[in-house]
């Protein structure tokens, strides 16, 4: 490993104590590549509460509605 690459594992280590058991939050689990494309266009210099709306909305608008986040998964760690 480089040493730039040391650097940053020792400043990401160093901001994230046990990074083993850092936990991804829900937004990172989308149920479908359209809402990954739309959660990524409307992230777009955007607040992030803003964008959770636009994509709530749009699987709402659906009949059936459709999964925002999927289900409980055992890979949810960084």
């Amino acid at each position: 490993m480089s040493p730039e690459a040391r650097a940053v594992v020792a400043a990401i280590e160093g901001r994230i104590p046990d990074l083993a058991s850092t936990r991804l939050a829900d937004e990172f689990y989308c149920c479908s590549l359209p809402l990954c494309i739309i959660d990524a266009v409307f992230s777009i210099q955007a607040k992030y509460t803003t964008v959770q709306a636009v994509v709530r909305r749009w699987c709402e608008s659906h009949s059936p509605e459709w999964e925002i986040v999927r289900g409980p998964a055992t890979k949810r760690t960084v």
